[in-house]
């Protein structure tokens, strides 16, 4: 099921349905917490924050996932991305 809420939220973010996207992300973080996804699923809500330009969201969840995913190779690219942010 976690996937199935994750794959819904790439197909948003694709379609440039950003808030849907941000949505399934976090349904996948909140009511699937040990899915392999979530690092995956914070990185990618951050993104969807960014393109609505919802740049607190988009940082905290950038942040939320180097805090809990520190060595994950989605957390270099949080890190990255928060520095485009200039954060």
């Amino acid at each position: 099921v976690a996937e199935a809420h994750y794959y819904l939220g790439e197909c948003n973010y694709a379609t440039e349905r950003y808030l849907e996207a941000a949505g399934e992300f976090q349904r996948v973080v909140r009511e699937f917490p040990a899915s392999r996804l979530v690092p995956a699923s914070y990185l990618k809500m951050g993104r969807a924050y960014a393109q609505l330009e919802e740049r607190g969201l988009a940082e905290k969840a950038f942040r939320t996932l180097i805090e809990k995913h520190p060595t994950s190779e989605e957390a270099k690219q949080a890190q990255a991305a928060l520095q485009e942010l200039g954060g």
